[in-house]
């Protein structure tokens, strides 16, 4: 119960501070008075009529007074009775089953680890029935390996998803003195999981018009194929139906590994959309292995961009030495594309030029080379202050690449700034809809000490001399 008391007069504190404290509460919340619940007072008067009616005879009393020391000499033993030694033990569950390279299954047993000896003598290393089962039935062997290790390796693999219970008999089938405070256990076996491990857009690099989306597939267990199959679905966004995906049609195939562990959607040919869209890859809950057992409870999904016709784009410029055939360090500027660009569509695309030595924004006193690291402060002012720099497209083996080498000839410690044109031409129909610009500091040549020819370094005939090369290297 609160009431609400006149404030004007207070206790009285020791000191005026608090006294105006307890004042100034009191003005904004009154009085407060707590009143117990009625509860609390019935329970006191019990407690008193038992204590009068149990002190009004000695001999009730007595009885009161045993039945207290009765309860806490149990209490007491209880807590310091002699307990016997259990032995403890650890259940390692069988792992997913693999397979070699021909298919061969490798089956993992199941593995109880004591940690104490608790095999019988007579009983290690053979095979015994007796005194241990496991339900449900399922067929296999118990060995005792060690005196430590009980295992029971099943004659087929173990079921998908599956719960089993153990027994242990608790006279005959341990050592002597050996004791378990539990003599059964469960444990359960693998259940069936699928995941999509890659999903990407693929260009065929034979013919570049031929354009999918591609997704990897794994799974614990080999697959039920008809219903996976029935649970694959590829949306592209809003709007996208130029890619050539119909809403209503099967816009896909699956192809397996012999063992039905991996699967590999292929989409249909995709049309090259004018701005990058995506396409998204569901697989629905509910698909399940070859075998049975459990159904995945979870949607799988991945999202894949597919690239729009101005989307190619270049990227990691750097540069580094490689050495020709006269064991020559040649300086060769290195570039990626986001798709494969043919050598001759660089063709009149690429400048490329050594910078100043200092930028015209330096302050008198600093002399130190300026570093030209951000290419957004290079414009047309500073170019014409540069020097124009040769490049000489470095071909590869196969004529098409996303990587690409530019061969130069530059000052060492200088910075080099690259241009690519927009408008590249790259395989597939693809063009680079914005320039690249990058800058690259000169990298010394490094020490080398190179012996020449091949074979034995000194002969036995002729002038008895060995050929090397060396350079930067201190004699």
């Amino acid at each position: 119960m609160i009431s609400v008391t006149d404030p004007t007069n207070p206790p009285n504190p020791p000191n005026r501070f608090w006294r105006s404290v307890v004042n100034l509460f009191l003005k904004v919340f009154g009085r407060l008075q707590w009143q117990a619940p009625e509860w609390t007072g019935w329970v006191w008067r019990q407690f008193l009529r038992a204590r009068q009616f149990v002190t009004a005879d000695l001999k009730r009393l007595a009885i009161a007074i045993l039945v207290v020391v009765t309860i806490a000499a149990g209490i007491t033993w209880y807590k310091a009775r002699p307990r016997p030694h259990y032995v403890l033990f650890d259940v390692s569950e069988p792992v997913l089953t693999t397979y070699n390279e021909n298919g061969v299954p490798t089956i993992s047993p199941l593995t109880v680890t004591f940690e104490e000896s608790a095999a019988p003598l007579a009983n290690l290393n053979k095979r015994f029935t007796s005194g241990i089962a496991i339900s449900p039935a399922f067929a296999g062997q118990w060995t005792w390996p060690n005196d430590k290790n009980l295992q029971f390796t099943p004659s087929s693999d173990w079921p998908i998803g599956a719960t089993f219970t153990v027994k242990f008999a608790k006279k005959g089938f341990l050592a002597r003195g050996v004791k378990l405070e539990h003599y059964d256990f469960d444990f359960k076996t693998q259940p069936f999981a699928a995941k999509v491990t890659e999903s990407k857009f693929y260009q065929d690099p034979q013919n570049p018009m031929q354009k999918n989306l591609v997704a990897t597939v794994s799974f614990t267990h080999p697959v039920d194929t008809s219903t996976f199959e029935d649970h694959i679905s590829l949306t592209p966004a809003k709007d996208a139906e130029y890619l050539g995906l119909a809403p209503d049609s099967k816009h896909y195939t699956v192809l397996y590994d012999k063992l039905k562990l991996f699967a590999y959607i292929h989409s249909a040919a995709l049309q090259m959309p004018r701005d990058d869209t995506s396409i998204t890859l569901a697989i629905a809950k509910g698909i399940r292995a070859a075998r049975g057992g459990n159904e995945t409870g979870e949607k799988l999904q991945a999202v894949v961009v597919i690239p729009g016709r101005t989307s190619l784009r270049f990227d990691g410029a750097q540069m580094t030495l490689v050495d020709n055939a006269r064991y020559e360090p040649e300086q060769v500027l290195l570039i990626t594309s986001s798709s494969p660009v043919a050598e001759q569509s660089f063709t009149g695309m690429t400048s490329a030029y050594v910078l100043p030595v200092r930028s015209p924004n330096q302050p008198p006193e600093d002399k130190k080379p300026y570093n030209w690291t951000d290419e957004s402060e290079i414009g047309s002012d500073i170019l014409a202050k540069s020097q124009p720099l040769t490049l000489t497209y470095v071909a590869s083996d196969g004529g098409e690449q996303t990587t690409h080498g530019f061969k130069f000839n530059g000052p060492v410690g200088r910075y080099v700034y690259l241009w690519v044109k927009d408008g590249v031409q790259g395989t597939g129909g693809y063009i680079s809809g914005k320039p690249y610009t990058a800058t690259v500091q000169v990298v010394p040549y490094p020490p080398a000490l190179t012996f020449l020819g091949k074979g034995a370094l000194l002969s036995l005939a002729g002038d008895k001399k060995v050929g090397y090369l060396a350079r930067d290297v201190a004699r």
